[in-house]
């Protein structure tokens, strides 16, 4: 497995802890918006993640009690069995964190909070820039995404205020940005040794963390899951919006795995971000998703792009024609045939 791929997972399983320790903050307000539901949905994804590294992790604790338990043991196993990663796991609960935080921030800079968020702001930053140094990631490059997800922020606020609405275009770029800032410094420091500082990231254990909450900022950074109705042709038809995302994701991060010129790349790789952005918890933009998806087949095979049978890719190609074959009329087939010079 490449290392950047490596620690991308490691990010990963780092982005779905903060989430899940973030969730249990409102036993009323978390029933009345379908939390449990998310919950089960990160767990799912740690699973995944877990065991595309060779660490163990399976069940779904139902209590704080015991998701700390178990959340405490995965990253034992980190230390354990990979602890080269620790510092990508760590910052992934690091960024969340910060996502978590940010509407907070902007909220005390406007009088309207007096809670000691700037501290844990203060703290969380010191910890990115800790593992960006140890990651040999610039420092530069860590302070911009820290602006961008202040910026970001910043427009969150007033889109939710003014329309009821949240980008989670924005936030998805986000997170690619500061999983390939991650990627390329691993991959960097396993080339070259060891650490720049040493040691890895500490922002507080599981019990005593100060894992930040709140209604108004608890979707920062969650990926939709919910089952939508898709309304499409003559009929209406069930999408997993959580499969369909992380599906496009995949497809996203295989485009940098294979050999491709890097315009085809950049278009294919666009033209899979689009799809994202048509993807949310409450809608999935039907023809916008195919238009897109269609794109990327096409821009493969204009760079006449042979992918073996079994490849990440191949398994990204088979699952989007199961996920975005009910919304043509050809169904998977005409979908799998996009991509047939494969």
């Amino acid at each position: 497995m490449p290392p950047n791929r490596e620690a991308t997972y490691a990010v990963r399983l780092g982005r779905a802890t903060e989430q899940i320790l973030d969730s249990w903050h409102d036993d009323a307000w978390d029933h009345a918006h379908g939390v449990p539901a998310l919950r089960a949905q990160l767990f799912k994804e740690i699973e995944r993640y877990a065991s595309l590294l060779g660490l163990q992790a399976s069940g779904h604790p139902d209590d704080k009690r015991q998701a700390i338990h178990y959340l405490n043991g995965l990253a034992e196993q980190f230390d354990e069995y990979c602890p080269d990663l620790m510092d990508p796991y760590m910052l992934g609960r690091c960024a969340v964190r910060l996502q978590l935080l940010a509407p907070h921030i902007l909220a005390v800079e406007a009088g309207e909070d007096d809670l000691d968020w700037p501290s844990l702001w203060k703290d969380t930053t010191e910890a990115l820039f800790f593992g960006a140094r140890n990651l040999q990631i610039p420092s530069n490059d860590m302070e911009n995404w820290i602006n961008r997800v202040k910026t970001w922020a910043r427009e969150a606020r007033s889109n939710w205020r003014t329309r009821g609405q949240m980008d989670y275009g924005e936030i998805e770029t986000i997170r690619r940005v500061f999983e390939k800032l991650v990627g390329e410094g691993f991959e960097r420091t396993q080339r070259g040794g060891t650490n720049v500082e040493g040691g890895t990231i500490n922002i507080g254990n599981y019990m005593t963390g100060g894992t930040i909450h709140g209604p108004q900022v608890n979707t920062v950074g969650s990926q939709p899951t919910a089952s939508v109705t898709v309304h499409n042709m003559s009929s209406s038809v069930k999408i997993d919006a959580g499969e369909l995302r992380t599906a496009l994701e995949e497809l996203y991060d295989s485009l940098d795995q294979i050999e491709l010129p890097r315009a085809t790349t950049r278009s294919a790789q666009t033209a899979t971000g689009n799809a994202l952005d048509a993807v949310s918890e409450d809608e999935v933009k039907s023809e916008t998703v195919v238009e897109n998806v269609k794109k990327v087949g096409d821009s493969l095979k204009q760079a006449n792009m042979a992918v073996r049978e079994g490849s990440a890719m191949w398994q990204n190609v088979q699952e989007l024609a199961r996920l975005v074959g009910p919304l043509v009329a050809g169904g998977t087939g005409e979908v799998a045939s996009w991509f047939e010079h494969l």
